[in-house]
């Protein structure tokens, strides 16, 4: 494979697991296979400092943090405390937040609030959006649109929409990621979906350790894998690999302007 290929694996929990001397291989093997950039997510309170001190420590981790839908249920943090738990400089956006009526199991009103008040606590910080949504797309895209969500931008993580929402995730400004899921064979709409979005607006990501791509589906993800999301993606667009990580880091980049190397 080409020596000058550069990946960014734009959403990922490579410090979820106990075993810190598999955690720095997960990172040694990326950084062998052409990743340059991975984000980390933090997901609640118990990692938010473990993905900070991991970020300042390996300089191919970026950091995110902010309370999962499924995490903490029940509770609603305000937009204050949410703007000083996402406050720090090493954190370079807000998520993953958004809907989840897949796990939850209903459209619940604590939800919309505290997606609502990360929504305006990432406009205050002048910090993008990584959004999750699950069984949740269209309530997802009227609370982005209805919160002027477009003020931060944002990226929509392992998207699974339809044309039609990505072109409203679109019309916000946000990228649309691309994880394993497109290497499925069950996944024929969104390979359709990923023919379609702009070259401008797509992102790869694995989401790892969860959804690895074929060849590796069923086992463990880990960012070095994103390169078969890539050479997916690249097929179904019909062009070089090289072509969709160009563009993906491109796209990176624009978003994030404070990392670009």
């Amino acid at each position: 494979m080409n020596s000058n290929l550069k990946l960014i694996d734009s959403h990922c929990h490579v410090h979820f697991g106990e075993d810190r001397r598999a955690l720095a291989q997960r990172i040694k093997m990326a950084q062998d296979n052409h990743v340059t950039k991975m984000l980390c997510i933090s997901i609640d309170e118990s990692d938010r400092d473990e993905v900070i001190q991991l970020s300042k420590s390996q300089p191919s981790v970026l950091a995110a943090a902010a309370i999962h839908p499924t995490h903490d249920r029940n509770k609603v943090q305000s937009v204050e405390y949410l703007l000083d738990y996402c406050c720090d400089e090493t954190l370079i956006a807000v998520g993953e937040t958004g809907l989840d009526y897949f796990h939850v199991k209903s459209e619940s009103d604590w939800q919309k609030q505290r997606f609502i008040n990360h929504i305006n606590a990432a406009i205050e910080l002048n910090k993008p959006l990584i959004i999750h949504t699950r069984d949740s797309m269209s309530d997802t895209l009227d609370i982005l649109e209805s919160h002027h969500a477009g003020r931060c931008r944002g990226i929509m993580h392992c998207f699974t929409g339809s044309l039609e929402d990505a072109k409203r995730a679109l019309d916000l400004d946000f990228k649309i990621s691309f994880s394993g899921i497109i290497t499925f064979n069950s996944a024929k709409a969104l390979q359709e979906v990923a023919k379609m979005v702009p070259a401008t607006s797509m992102l790869v990501e694995t989401d790892s350790p969860y959804l690895a791509p074929v060849p590796f589906r069923g086992k463990a993800n880990q960012p070095a894998y994103i390169v078969h999301v890539a050479e997916k993606l690249a097929q179904l667009r019909a062009v070089s690999i090289q072509s969709i990580a160009d563009q993906t880091t491109q796209n990176f980049y624009d978003l994030f302007p404070q990392v670009a190397e």
